[in-house]
């Protein structure tokens, strides 16, 4: 590279850097959690937020301020494009039921660091499968009272995350169960590019790997609404700054290779699951979903089947959303003891 081009390239990188330091020091927590930074291997800043568990009997809209013990210790990963605040009231929801709470921004997303300074990217899938584990590490040594109940909660791209990270044994032998929502193993083939062209589109990211592929699932406001049951959050978060709505890069055609090698070795994932799906989601697969169950050697494993959902199952239809997190908080408490 160039002198001219380096020098171009150093002043952009460190301006991502400045913009997502700015980003952590003007956040003001509306949520009841404490904020924190991890710095990954790759020096990268991850933004990691906790909630206490509080006494027995609060409301998912108001929370017992008392602090209690753990009976548990969640790990929540979100999806693509969005940040740790779409966990805002589910984890308040788990606090108040006793479990101790941490979610992060992935990089690249949210008030996280990104890789080259690129929202919505990453250098490699394993990256986010370390920043998991990282996140992981750390929640058990800040709760070591819980950290032999430890959970793992991953929606949409972070239920692949999660279950790709399964994979490795040192992970899979610090957790007690997993819950996957909506996760996508395998993409619904309307959101795939042709067979046909995937060779010259691989050949493409390695040329011109910052380029923007023609996918306009989060570009599009109606294609972005059909993910959620609720339209009003949808509008809001589509709205919200710290979302990315640009379409993905080029270089992000890595996850079809993640999707792939998952896939392949769903027989690995003998840890507890719950996955819960719905027949309407339009971005990822209930078919893939029922797959990983039947043929998980797990014998503590379940699908919850959700009629009339969505994508999103935990801001859908209010009723349907209440109904979810209910079973998923079941499912995790009765694990606890």
């Amino acid at each position: 590279m160039p002198s001219a081009e380096y020098a171009t390239e150093r002043a952009r990188l460190a301006e991502a850097a400045r913009a997502a330091e700015a980003l952590r020091a003007d956040h003001k927590e509306t949520a009841g959690a404490s904020c924190h930074t991890l710095v990954n291997s790759q020096g990268l800043k991850l933004f990691v937020r906790t909630w206490e568990p509080t006494t027995t009997g609060a409301t998912r809209a108001a929370p017992a301020p008392a602090p209690a013990p753990a009976t548990g210790l969640v790990v929540l990963v979100h999806g693509v494009t969005v940040h740790s605040g779409v966990f805002d009231g589910v984890a308040q929801h788990l606090a108040a039921q006793g479990l101790a709470v941490v979610c992060y921004d992935q990089q690249g997303h949210g008030r996280s660091d990104s890789w080259q300074g690129l929202r919505g990217c990453v250098r490699a899938f394993g990256d986010w499968m370390d920043d998991c584990e990282l996140v992981v590490d750390w929640a058990r040594q800040a709760y070591p009272a819980a950290a032999a109940r430890t959970f793992l909660l991953g929606e949409s791209l972070g239920g692949t995350v999660v279950a790709s990270g399964l994979r490795r044994s040192g992970l899979r032998g610090k957790v007690r169960g997993v819950v996957l929502m909506a996760p996508a193993l395998r993409l619904a083939p309307h959101n795939l590019p042709p067979k046909a062209v995937m060779p010259l589109l691989k050949l493409a990211a390695r040329l011109f790997p910052r380029a923007e592929t023609p996918d306009d699932s989060t570009t599009d406001p109606a294609k972005w609404r059909a993910a959620f049951g609720d339209d009003a959050y949808a509008a809001a978060l589509y709205a919200d700054p710290l979302v990315h709505t640009r379409p993905m890069r080029l270089h992000m055609l890595l996850l079809v290779g993640a999707f792939e090698q998952l896939w392949a070795h769903l027989e690995e994932l003998d840890t507890p699951l719950m996955v819960a799906h719905a027949p309407g989601d339009g971005r990822t697969e209930l078919a893939a979903s029922r797959a990983l169950v039947a043929r998980s050697p797990a014998a503590d494993k379940e699908l919850l089947v959700v009629e009339g959902g969505r994508h999103v199952l935990f801001h859908d239809q209010p009723a349907i959303s209440a109904k979810v997190l209910q079973r998923v908080t079941q499912w995790l408490t009765a694990r606890c003891t």
